[in-house]
């Protein structure tokens, strides 16, 4: 779960919304010590790919776009396209480092998740002021596990994001270098097939079937009665529908197919 999930729950959005949800606290990481891949073990060389192509327990998940889309590639479940967030992030030193510019890196290990958006964005931003072969990256395991070993001194750099990042701020932590990544949402395979299926009763249902649908707003029924869409693809395609919309009308199609 991120920072975002937690806050909303808190908030009470999602029951607004009216969605049935259960939060799956599991990440499907190892907490692996910082070595590079070649020199781990191959059970934990792991990171949001491998949760991903081993099966999440979950129908809903989030990782960066670079993993989602990868693995949807590879046929472990499918990028889900109707919604997707920018993730700020930051390379993060302790307070007393030597390192002051992005420059400084040089050579530095830095640490990141493996295969993770954390990997990719660190890379990304250190390009453009550094050579390739100046770029060096270690896997730490988790988001917060990282932030441990940052703070207990046993790595000189981290990427972070989230609460970790807000947490490293508070603490002093200096930002090297800003960098940020995209979070795609995962669907699972079985939750792609109800996607898939007919809206019940299809285009000759009477219009009012959408506003037996809790959580959907009257401008988005209107857009959806005008629209009458036969299947779920259509759906997505009708112009003005909200994120929160088309997550709301594929809840109710999973609900009805159980």
């Amino acid at each position: 779960m991120r920072l975002q999930e937690w806050v909303a729950e808190e908030k009470g959005y999602f029951a607004e919304e009216g969605l049935d949800y259960e939060f799956v606290t599991s990440t499907g990481f190892t907490t692996s010590s910082v070595k590079s891949a070649t020199e781990l073990p191959k059970n934990q060389i792991r990171g949001a790919y491998q949760s991903i192509e081993d099966g999440r327990t979950c129908d809903i998940s989030s990782a960066c776009h670079w993993t989602v889309n990868m693995a949807a590639a590879a046929g472990h479940g499918r990028l889900w396209g109707g919604a997707y967030s920018m993730t700020p992030a930051g390379i993060f030193v302790a307070p007393d480092s030597k390192i002051r510019r992005p420059e400084d890196l040089a050579n530095v290990p830095v640490t990141v998740g493996y295969q993770s958006g954390s990997h990719y964005t660190t890379i990304q931003a250190l390009e453009p002021v550094l050579k390739r072969e100046e770029i060096k990256v270690h896997f730490g395991g988790t988001l917060f596990l990282r932030l441990e070993l940052l703070i207990d001194r046993e790595v000189p750099v981290a990427t972070l994001f989230s609460a970790p990042m807000y947490l490293a701020e508070q603490l002093g932590y200096r930002k090297i270098l800003d960098c940020s990544f995209m979070t795609a949402g995962p669907i699972s395979q079985k939750l792609f097939a109800l996607a898939k299926q007919y809206i019940p009763g299809g285009v000759n249902s009477p219009v009012r079937a959408f506003r037996n649908v809790g959580g959907l707003s009257h401008e988005m029924i209107e857009r959806l009665e005008r629209a009458r869409p036969a299947n779920f693809a259509q759906v997505r395609n009708i112009p003005g529908l909200t994120p929160t919309a088309l997550s709301t009308v594929l809840v109710h199609l999973t609900a009805a197919s159980a």
